[in-house]
């Protein structure tokens, strides 16, 4: 619900988004030039430069050399003359083939600035030079398509005299098997970048199961044998021939000191006791798909409970590692034994996971995360035979906590018979683990009423249930129409008690 005081920012905001919007149709109306090498942008392009592609993929068109008296000379003359209109706030993009540089029409293009792919990063957890700068933007960006003219415009965003103002943009551009990713920095000068796509430094894999069955949906891995899968790169097998496009597999090698010391080759990121391990010759990469054959396997749903014991109706993240199982004399342990054989990074929105491919005699190690913060760690015990669907139960620390406190007005007086909307942002001693502390993605709020001598009690559902403390707002809608926002702390002294954000003071103006 919007406050009065917030109706003006959010009215000026829609004032000049749709004005961004003239301004974008207007630009498609003009007729732009096919060159515009006044604008200069001298990106760099992550994919050629560590591909060895062409190098000037990230420049601006140049003009095609043709007769003095051809019509591509007319048009080239004719466009000297005329300067690319590209609306305020706004880049464009011209996306074009290698080979020929003709421009793609239909091409996709996403886009990202820093500040939001940092985030995914540490989202996922990952070293960033092991996840695919490709899969990354389009995970987070916003997608376009070019026009006829191969060309889009990227926007609206802030744009100073310098760079914009989220340090930096990756753009990444695709069109069926072709691709090219541009990290680069933006200024009002430098508004136009080109992406030249071809189908160099790629592979392609097909995932198939032990009979020979597509399996699409599946994760395949580009990385060295003997090497911690998570330092790999990854794509998904999709459509009905189960097929992965694994991008920039040579660049990414030179992340390696001695990568020509190492074994590469393509695997899936299944738990499987032995790891299915295909060779590549890098010098030599393979135009048809590389085959990766899943073992008969069995199969596992896991299932996320909270502190009431039902079922976790949030988007969770679920790690699972899978261990050889260490048996003992008295029959099968859910105890690991020796290095993990896989990890796998899921996301629970229903209540589980389901991991339809696990082989048999396997201790899977299961941690869960909700909005960012630790929520539960166990060891399952995974499937015992070829077929087998075995159901697990991880208990996660999401629940319901009381928010209690007092409101008093400027003169101590009691604030009763006030709204209150409390919002739980954050949760102080659960993230620590990384650098800084983090927002919850999802804050969950609730509201209630302050009682004759201000008092109020908001249960509302979070990770953790204490000792510990959280970060929250509260939103005090006045019966006299002026709402004031407030920021808490609110402390858990006990497990599972009350979490208290003692007394506050509503200011008169």
């Amino acid at each position: 619900m919007q406050t009065r005081a917030r109706l003006v920012p959010v009215v000026v905001t829609a004032l000049v988004a749709a004005l961004a919007g003239v301004g974008a149709l207007v630009w498609f109306a003009l007729e732009p030039t096919r060159d515009a090498a006044a604008n200069g942008a001298h990106e760099r392009s992550s994919a050629d430069a560590k591909s060895g592609a062409a190098a000037e993929s990230t420049r601006v068109d140049e003009p095609v050399a043709a007769a003095a008296d051809s019509p591509a000379a007319l048009d080239a003359a004719r466009s000297e003359e005329e300067t690319t209109v590209i609306p305020a706030g706004y880049v464009l993009v011209v996306v074009r083939r290698a080979e020929d540089k003709e421009p793609i029409a239909g091409a996709t293009v996403f886009w990202a600035d820093e500040s939001g792919l940092t985030l995914e990063r540490d989202r996922r957890g990952s070293n960033e030079s092991y996840v695919d700068p490709n899969e990354l933007v389009e995970a987070v960006g916003v997608r376009v398509t070019t026009d006829a003219r191969g060309r889009c415009l990227l926007g609206p965003m802030v744009v100073t005299d310098r760079v914009t103002s989220h340090g930096g943009l990756t753009i990444c551009a695709r069109h069926d098997t072709q691709w090219a990713l541009v990290e680069t920095f933006v200024t009002t000068d430098r508004r136009l970048v080109t992406i030249d796509l071809s189908d160099a430094d790629v592979i392609r894999v097909q995932v198939l199961s032990a009979d020979g069955t597509p399996l699409p949906g599946v994760v395949a891995v580009f990385g060295s044998a003997g090497q911690d899968m998570r330092q790999s790169r990854r794509a998904l097998s999709e459509g009905r021939d189960a097929i992965a496009t694994i991008r920039g597999v040579k660049a990414f090698t030179r992340f390696f000191s001695d990568p020509d010391a190492m074994q590469w080759g393509v695997s899936v990121a299944l738990p499987l006791r032995t790891r299915a391990f295909t060779t590549i010759d890098l010098d030599a990469l393979p135009k048809d798909p590389v085959v990766v054959r899943v073992p008969a396997c069995g199969r596992m749903t896991i299932l996320l409970r909270g502190r009431d014991g039902q079922v976790l109706r949030r988007k969770a993240r679920v790690t699972v590692t899978g261990y050889q199982r260490l048996e003992s004399t008295s029959g099968a342990s859910t105890a690991p034994s020796g290095p993990s054989v896989s990890t796998q990074l899921l996301v629970a929105e229903d209540g589980g996971v389901e991991l339809p491919f696990v082989d048999v005699g396997l201790a899977l190690d299961v941690s869960a995360e909700v909005d960012r913060a630790d929520a539960g760690h166990a060891l399952l015990a995974g499937p015992d035979a070829v077929g087998e669907r075995k159901v697990a139960s991880l208990d996660v620390d999401y629940g319901t906590v009381k928010f209690v406190g007092m409101l008093l007005r400027a003169d101590e007086s009691p604030a009763a018979g006030e709204r209150v909307e409390l919002r739980v942002v954050g949760n102080r001693n659960s993230m620590v683990r990384r650098s800084g502390v983090l927002p919850y993605e999802e804050p969950e709020s609730g509201e209630g009423t302050t009682d004759a001598q201000g008092k109020y009690s908001i249960p509302v559902p979070v990770v953790g249930s204490g000792p510990n403390s959280f970060d929250c707002e509260l939103l005090v809608r006045s019966a006299t129409g002026l709402d004031r926002r407030l920021a808490a702390i609110a402390v858990v002294a006990a497990k599972n008690g009350d979490a208290f954000m003692g007394t506050l003071h509503v200011p008169d103006n």
